[in-house]
C-alpha cells in the first residue's frame, strides 16, 4: 500500500513535468495517520480502528508514524502538512522521539500531533514495577529489570501517579546543618572563585556515617537561592569529614552557619510511609507504603527515559524544524541524572534540561496539553528557537521548573536568538521537587516574549524570571511583556532572594503590568522574598498596575544598582518586613510615583545607608493599619519630604473595599484617586481563562489564611558594641564586609582567642606579603548615620610594622573624608594626615571621637587618646573635608606590605540624636 501510494506520486509529477496534454498535476491531500496502543507497525495508519479482518487498522508507536510521514512526504506532489491522531491509551517510550527539519511542516500546511477528539492519549516515559512482595514489616520489596540489557537506574518513583520521597535523612521538613568548614572561608571575593572551598564540610556527630552504600548517597545542599546536589568522594568518620565529588557553586558557608543539607538514596534512611529506595547491587526497590496502600492495588512506575521529544534543528546551518503542533497530549514520566564530576545548583537551576528539548526550532506550538512527573524542566526552548505558541497547558509535580527560553550565553549571530514565544494561558504549579531552584516560567537571553495569563503557584524559587545579565554588558533580554499572571504560594520558605517576578540585566522595552502576586515567603537566612524583584543592574523595565501583597521581604525590590525604571500605579500591601528596597541606581535615577504602599507591620522601605537621592518620588499615597508613626528610611514623613521626596504624596487611609479579605479594589472616596492621579485596575481576570473546566483546576488546591512572619526589629542607622565574645574563634566581624583581596595567603581577620583587651577574644587583622592591593585587607561597616552625631571608640593593639587606618567617609565615589586616623611603622598616630603622638606598638589604646553630622557637621571632630597608666589626651578641634556630612562608611584598614599584624576590640559606635 505504501510503495503503491509513493510511485502513484512520482508518476503523476513525471506526467506533469513532462507536460502530457490533456493530464495536470493534483497535489495529494495532507495525510492523517492513526496510531493507537493496539495498533501495528505493519498496517497503513490510515484508519482510526482495525478492521475485523485485522489486515489494517492504526500504528502501533509514535516513531512509525515519524518515519511513514517522512516517506510519503518525500514524494514530489505530495502537500507539506501531515496528521498523527493519537487513540486513548499510553505510549510508552523506550527512548526521546526525535523530530528534524525532514519532519516540518509550512505556515499554511503545519504537521500536527494531535489527540483523537474526546480521548487523552499518554505519552509515558515510565515503566511499570511488579512483583512486590512484602520481605519486613511495612516495607515492599521488587524486582529490578535491565534496560536494553543494562542496569536499570532511576532517581524518581511514582505510586498511582504520585510522586514519592527518596529515602532521606533527616526526614522531609527538617535539616541537617553543617558544624564547620573544611578551611576558612576568609575573602569572600577570592572564596567564590576557589574550589577548594566548595568541596565538603565537616558534619556534627550522628548526622553522616560511612554507610555500606554511601556511593550512590547524594547531598542536598542549600545555599540562599539555590540548592546542590553532589555524590560523596570521600566520608572519613574520625574527622567527621565529608567530600563532594565536584565542587558546588557557591563556598560552603558562605551564607552562614545556618545552611542546610540532607542526605537521599541510602537503604538506612528507608524510615517513613512514602519513602523509596533503590538497591543498585542487589538490583531491587524497596518502598514503605502510606497508609492505604495494599499490596496488589497499586500501580508503581519509574522513568526510563530522561525527555520524550527533541526537536533537533540546526540553526547555524539554517535548517530548521518549523510549523509542527502537539494538541491535546499527556506526556508522564522522565527522569533525570548527574553525571559525578557535575555538581547542580546553578541560578534558576540553568544547568537542569527538560523532558522536551528543541533546538532550531520555529513557530511550533503545544497547546491543550498536560507535561507531568519530570525530573527537570518540562519544556525547553534553546539555540535558535522563535515564534513558539504555548498556550493552555497543564505543566504539574516538576523536577525543575516549567518552560525554559533561551540560553545563557548571548547570541552569537541572528541564526541563533531565541525570542517572539507566547506563554499564554498555562497552569504551572508542584516545581521544583529535584531541582529546588527551578522557576515556574525562566527566559534567560531572549526577547520579544509574551508571558500572559499563566497561574503559577506551588513552587520553591521563584514564579518568572527574565533576563541573565549582573551587570551593564548587553543583553537579549528585551521588550518582553509580563501581564495578567497569578503568581502566588512561591519559595515556600524553602529557599531565600527570590520573587513572585524576578528581573535581570538591561531591559528596554520590558513590562510587567496587571500581575496578582501574593504569598510569597523564604527561608529565614538571608529573609527575602518579594512580589517584584529588580536586580543586579535591571534597568528600563516599566512596572504598572501590579498588586503584591502577602510578601515577606515587601512588594518591590530595587537592589545591586538596579536603574531607570518606571514604577507607576501599583499597589503593595500586607508585608511582613518592608514593601519597597530603595537602592542607589547605578546608571540613571528611577520613577517612582502614584503608588499606593500600606503595611500592618514592619517599615516602608528597607533602611539603606547611602539612600537614592536621584530618583523620582511623588504622588504616591501611604498608610500605616496598626496606628504607629510612618517613618520613610528611618525619617519622619516631614524630614523626608524636606530630603526631596514625596512633596505631593500622602500618608492616608487608601479606602480599600475589603482589605482584611484581601479585596483592594478602591472606594470612589479614596484619596488616592481623588487626590493624587491613581487610576483604579481590575486584576480579576488575571490568571487562566476559558471554559469552566480549565479554570477551575487551581481551585481543586485550599490554601490556609496567610499568617505575617514577625516583623523584625526596625532597621535604622547601625549602633556597634562588640566586643567578639559571642563570637567564635575563626569568625569574621559580624556585620561587617571584609575583604582579604587576591593572593592572600596568610592575610585574615578574624577573632581570636589570645591577648583580648578584657574578656577572651579579639579581633585580628593580619596583612601579608603579595596582596594585589596595599589596602587589603580591610573590613567596613555602613552605618547609614545623617544627623545628630558619631560616637565611636574601639581599643588596639598595634605590632611594630603593621599600618591600621582607620576611617570614616561619606557617599559614595567620589566620597568626603571625615575623621581618619593612621599608625604608621615608626608608632606616630596621623589625623587627617597630621602628625598627633606617638603610639606604644604592642599594648592596648584606646581611641575615641566625636563628630557632628548634617545641619551641624564643619568637618571638625575631636578626638582623646587614652595610654595605660597615663592622662587621657585630647584634640578638640581636629579636621576632616569640610563636606563630611554623613557617616556612610566605617574602615578599618591595613596598609602594610609585608606580614604584620594588630588587633581590635570593644568597638562601639553610636548616633545621638539632637
Amino acid at each position: 500500500m505504501t510503495e503503491r501510494t509513493a510511485f502513484r506520486g512520482r508518476f503523476l509529477a513525471l506526467v506533469f513535468a513532462l507536460g502530457m496534454p490533456g493530464m495536470a498535476l493534483v497535489a495529494a491531500a495532507p495525510p492523517r495517520l492513526y496510531v493507537a496502543p493496539s495498533g501495528n507497525d505493519h498496517w497503513s495508519g490510515k484508519v482510526a480502528v482495525p478492521n475485523r479482518a485485522g489486515t489494517d487498522g492504526p500504528l502501533r508507536t509514535l516513531e512509525q508514524a515519524r518515519d511513514r510521514l517522512r516517506r510519503y512526504r518525500s514524494a514530489p506532489g505530495v502537500a507539506a502538512g501531515a496528521e498523527v491522531v493519537l487513540r486513548d491509551g499510553v505510549y510508552a517510550l523506550q527512548r526521546p522521539l526525535v523530530l528534524t527539519p525532514e519532519d516540518s511542516g509550512s505556515a499554511s500546511a503545519p504537521v500536527i500531533f494531535r489527540a483523537y477528539p474526546g480521548e487523552r492519549p499518554v505519552i509515558s516515559g515510565g515503566k511499570r514495577i511488579v512483583g512486590w512482595h512484602e520481605v519486613e514489616a511495612g516495607v515492599w520489596e521488587a524486582p529490578v529489570p535491565k534496560i536494553g540489557g543494562k542496569p536499570w537506574r532511576f532517581r524518581q518513583l511514582f505510586v498511582n501517579g504520585k510522586r514519592r520521597t527518596p529515602a532521606r535523612t533527616p526526614n522531609a521538613g527538617e535539616f541537617f546543618h553543617y558544624e564547620k568548614l573544611l578551611e576558612p572561608l576568609g575573602d569572600r571575593r577570592s572564596a567564590w572563585g576557589n574550589p577548594r572551598k566548595k568541596m565538603g564540610f565537616v558534619y556534627r556527630e550522628g548526622d553522616v556515617r560511612r554507610w555500606p552504600d554511601w556511593r550512590q548517597a547524594r547531598i542536598v545542599y542549600f545555599h540562599s537561592w539555590t540548592a546542590s546536589l553532589h555524590w560523596i568522594e570521600k566520608i572519613d568518620e574520625k574527622n567527621r569529614t565529608l567530600r563532594f565529588t565536584a565542587p558546588a557553586g557557591w563556598p560552603i558557608g558562605w551564607w552562614g552557619k545556618g545552611e542546610r543539607y540532607f542526605v537521599e538514596g541510602i537503604r538506612a534512611a528507608l524510615d517513613q510511609p512514602g519513602e523509596w529506595y533503590l538497591d543498585e547491587t542487589r538490583e531491587k526497590v524497596l518502598y514503605r507504603p502510606l497508609p492505604g496502600e495494599h499490596l496488589g492495588e497499586v500501580r508503581v512506575v519509574a522513568p526510563v527515559v530522561r525527555q520524550w521529544l527533541q526537536l533537533q534543528g540546526e540553526p547555524e546551518l539554517g535548517l530548521w524544524v518549523e510549523h509542527i503542533q502537539f494538541r491535546g497530549l499527556t506526556f508522564h514520566y522522565a527522569d533525570w541524572d548527574l553525571p559525578r564530576d557535575q555538581a547542580h545548583d546553578g541560578q534558576a537551576a540553568e544547568k537542569a534540561s527538560a523532558a522536551i528539548l528543541a533546538c532550531g526550532a520555529r513557530s511550533c506550538v503545544f497547546e491543550d496539553c498536560e507535561l507531568a512527573h519530570t525530573g527537570a524542566y518540562a519544556l525547553g526552548l534553546r539555540r535558535g528557537c522563535r515564534y513558539w505558541r504555548l498556550r493552555r497547558n497543564h505543566l504539574l509535580d516538576l523536577g525543575g521548573g516549567g518552560i525554559r527560553i533561551g540560553e545563557p550565553s548571548l547570541p552569537q549571530g541572528e541564526e541563533v536568538r531565541v525570542g517572539g514565544h507566547e506563554v499564554d494561558n498555562n497552569f504551572i504549579h508542584d516545581y521544583g521537587a529535584v531541582y529546588r531552584a527551578g522557576v515556574g516560567i525562566f527566559v534567560l537571553q531572549s526577547s520579544n516574549n509574551r508571558i500572559t495569563h499563566n497561574e503559577i503557584r506551588d513552587g520553591w524559587y521563584s514564579g518568572i524570571s527574565v533576563g541573565w545579565n549582573w551587570g551593564t554588558t548587553p543583553t537579549d533580554a528585551h521588550e518582553n511583556e509580563i501581564a495578567w499572571n497569578h503568581i502566588h504560594h512561591v519559595l515556600r520558605n524553602m529557599l531565600s532572594d527570590g520573587a513572585g517576578i524576578y528581573m535581570l540585566g538591561e531591559s528596554p522595552g520590558t513590562v510587567i503590568h496587571h500581575n496578582l502576586i501574593h504569598d510569597v515567603f523564604a527561608y529565614a537566612s538571608p529573609p527575602l522574598a518579594w512580589g517584584i524583584y529588580l536586580d543586579a543592574l535591571s534597568s528600563r523595565i516599566l512596572v504598572e498596575n501590579n498588586l503584591c501583597y502577602h510578601t515577606m521581604s515587601g512588594g518591590l525590590m530595587m537592589h545591586n544598582g538596579s536603574f531607570a525604571h518606571v514604577i507607576r500605579n501599583n499597589i503593595f500591601a500586607k508585608s511582613a518586613y518592608e514593601q519597597v528596597w530603595r537602592a542607589l541606581p547605578r546608571g540613571g535615577p528611577s520613577r517612582f510615583e502614584r503608588n499606593i504602599c500600606t503595611i500592618d507591620q514592619g517599615e516602608f522601605f528597607h533602611f539603606d545607608p547611602e539612600p537614592d537621592t536621584t530618583s523620582f518620588w511623588d504622588y504616591n499615597l501611604y498608610w500605616r493599619t496598626d496606628g504607629k508613626e510612618a517613618f520613610f528610611n528611618g525619617e519622619t514623613f516631614q524630614d523626608w519630604r524636606d530630603m526631596g521626596f514625596d512633596r505631593h504624596s500622602l500618608v492616608a487611609d487608601p479606602k480599600f473595599v475589603n482589605a482584611a479579605a484581601n479585596d483592594f479594589r478602591l472606594r470612589p472616596d479614596s484619596p488616592a484617586l481623588t487626590q493624587l492621579g491613581f487610576k483604579a485596575f481590575d486584576l480579576s481576570t488575571c490568571g487562566l481563562y476559558g471554559d469552566p473546566a480549565w479554570t477551575n483546576l487551581p481551585k481543586a488546591r485550599k490554601f490556609p489564611p496567610t499568617v505575617l512572619p514577625p516583623a523584625p526589629e526596625p532597621r535604622g542607622p547601625l549602633e556597634l558594641d562588640e566586643g567578639f565574645e559571642d563570637s567564635a574563634v575563626g569568625d569574621p566581624p559580624r556585620g561587617a564586609v571584609v575583604s582579604l583581596g587576591n593572593g592572600a595567603g596568610n592575610a585574615a581577620i578574624a577573632v581570636v582567642a589570645d591577648g583580648a583587651m578584657q574578656g577572651r577574644h579579639c579581633l585580628l587583622v593580619r596583612d601579608a606579603e603579595g596582596l594585589e592591593k596595599d589596602y587589603n585587607p580591610h573590613f567596613y561597616y555602613r552605618p547609614g548615620y545623617r544627623r545628630g552625631r558619631m560616637e565611636f571608640q574601639c581599643c588596639i593593639k598595634v605590632k611594630k610594622g603593621a599600618k591600621p587606618w582607620i576611617e570614616c567617609r561619606d557617599g559614595p565615589y567620589p566620597y568626603a573624608v571625615g575623621p581618619s586616623l593612621k599608625i604608621d611603622a615608626e608608632g606616630r598616630l596621623l589625623a587627617n594626615g597630621k602628625p598627633i603622638m606617638r603610639i606604644p606598638f604592642d599594648t592596648w589604646v584606646k581611641i575615641r571621637l566625636r563628630c557632628p553630622l548634617g545641619r551641624d557637621a564643619t568637618g571638625r571632630y575631636e578626638l582623646s587618646v587614652t595610654l595605660p597608666g597615663k592622662p587621657t589626651k585630647h584634640f578638640p578641634d581636629l579636621h576632616g573635608d569640610k563636606r563630611f556630612h554623613r557617616l556612610t562608611w566605617l574602615g578599618f584598614v591595613s596598609l602594610a606590605t609585608t606580614e604584620t599584624e594588630f588587633f581590635l576590640d570593644d568597638i562601639k559606635l553610636s548616633n545621638p540624636r539632637p
